[in-house]
């Protein structure tokens, strides 16, 4: 599977690149939307205050809420109180990697070092040949055990599990790389090997240790906030924090890293007595964003392959510079861009399908159910030119551009009445309150606030 030139590329590795360059094409030439995101800050009771961000108004999960609509909700949360809908607080175990298979090394080398999958298979062999061996593969009950009494004596009772890991069915138990002998750390024999050799080594290591040590014990919560009488408004909030290191005193993934970075852990628990006070209130202003890059373990869901022979083809595709592996994923190169597909390859019917998906998301606003199109007479958009068409929504009617969603303009229905207020030259606009009974507001709030219950 050796990778020289465009030529040599094998159908697996065509297919994997293929992929991949596929969706990149496809991120390329994704234009974004914007959309706007509600976030609150509440104080409960004595505690500090946190924030939480709107994750479904009324049927709808996730809203992206175009500006108007979003400012609209802003106001409307001013006059609601805010309940404790749920608290959940969990603890659970968050288990170590398994120890390295061959390939997984192989490609954890190419990602890391930019070691070539032939430079890694011969620091292995090498170390599996030495006159003392230090690398095996496969693991036997007796390793185990050892391994359990070093965690034991260096690292205390507490790090040790009650019962030894043992290996799913699933993998293969000759392709894990082990040491031969877990006492023989890597700063013993550092002096004795190469530094890659020693690199190697620690790596293998201190990823098998770390497999038979205790899992880590996170602290997992979930926050559910309600607004309105009939729960129109409906705020969520995730964290996770770490109570007990476990594993991670050993050995620490990237995900560890990822995990520990972004700990969180709550100093009580919220009930229901506690009163909730609006603090803050927050637009946040977002992108709709294209399919994420594939990663590693995605890849494998989307080609049927061994998974050894998928993280092999990687390996080689990192090492001779058609892709590379960062923070966001797997990304062709120049290099790899160029090369075609293959002419068996079958594009992604789900890229298709994203675009769509998204741009229907964008269109069903929330606040903008949409009941009836009425023309509205001898206006058009002041954006496009196209004609504005009457439509209704949760505070009342509006204008909005006929060719939504390319043409995203909304305004709202004037009365012909001028507002009331010195210095303003905006009109009164029919609106609604959050329980629906209608009102008359100036159609340049907020910079105006007047607002009147009697139609003039």
């Amino acid at each position: 599977m050796g990778i020289q030139s465009p030529t040599v590329l094998s159908p697996l590795v065509q297919t994997i690149l293929a992929k991949i360059s596929e969706r990149e094409i496809y991120r390329q030439r994704y234009q974004s939307e914007i959309y706007y995101q509600v976030e609150v800050a509440l104080k409960p009771g004595r505690m500090d205050a946190f924030t939480i961000p709107l994750c479904q108004l009324k049927s709808q999960r996730n809203p992206r809420l175009t500006e108007p609509v979003a400012k609209a909700v802003l106001v409307d949360l001013k006059e609601l109180s805010f309940k404790l809908r749920r608290f959940e607080k969990q603890e659970k175990p968050f288990p170590p990697a398994r120890p390295f298979s061959v390939s997984e090394l192989i490609l954890h080398a190419a990602v890391h070092w930019r070691w070539p999958p032939g430079q890694t298979r011969m620091l292995v062999d090498q170390l599996q040949e030495l006159s003392d061996p230090l690398l095996r593969q496969g693991v036997d009950a007796t390793l185990v055990d050892e391994t359990r009494l070093c965690i034991f004596s260096d690292y205390g009772k507490e790090y040790l599990p009650a019962t030894p890991k043992r290996l799913s069915s699933a993998v293969n138990n000759r392709n894990i790389l082990a040491p031969q002998n877990i006492r023989k750390t890597p700063r013993k024999v550092k002096r004795l090997l190469t530094p890659e050799q020693y690199r190697l080594y620690h790596l293998v290591w201190s990823r098998f240790l770390a497999w038979q040590t205790c899992d880590a014990q996170l602290q997992v919560v979930d926050v559910e906030i309600t607004a309105g009488d009939d729960q129109r408004y409906r705020f969520e909030r995730k964290d996770k924090g770490i109570l007990f290191r476990g594993y991670m005193q050993v050995y620490e993934q990237e995900i560890d890293i990822e995990l520990r970075q972004s700990s969180y852990i709550w100093p009580s628990a919220l009930t229901k007595r506690d009163p909730l006070r609006l603090v803050t209130m927050s637009l946040i202003k977002e992108k709709t964003a294209p399919p994420p890059r594939f990663s590693p373990r995605t890849l494998k869901k989307n080609i049927i392959a061994d998974g050894s022979d998928i993280q092999l083809a990687l390996a080689q595709l990192i090492s001779e510079q058609y892709l590379i592996l960062n923070g966001q994923g797997l990304e062709p190169t120049d290099k790899g861009l160029a090369v075609p597909l293959p002419e068996d390859f079958v594009p992604d019917p789900a890229l298709a399908s994203s675009r769509s998906a998204s741009n229907k998301g964008q269109q069903t606003a929330p606040a903008e159910s949409v009941a009836r199109e009425k023309p509205a007479a001898r206006m058009t958009c002041p954006l496009c030119g196209k004609r504005l068409v009457e439509r209704q929504g949760r505070y009342g009617r509006f204008l909005a551009c006929s060719g939504y969603p390319a043409c995203r303009h909304t305004q709202p229905i004037a009365l012909d009445i001028p507002c009331p207020e010195k210095d303003c030259n905006g009109h009164l606009v029919e609106r609604r309150t959050a329980k629906g009974k209608i009102f008359y507001g100036c159609s340049e709030y907020p910079r105006c606030r007047h607002a009147q219950w009697q139609i003039p």
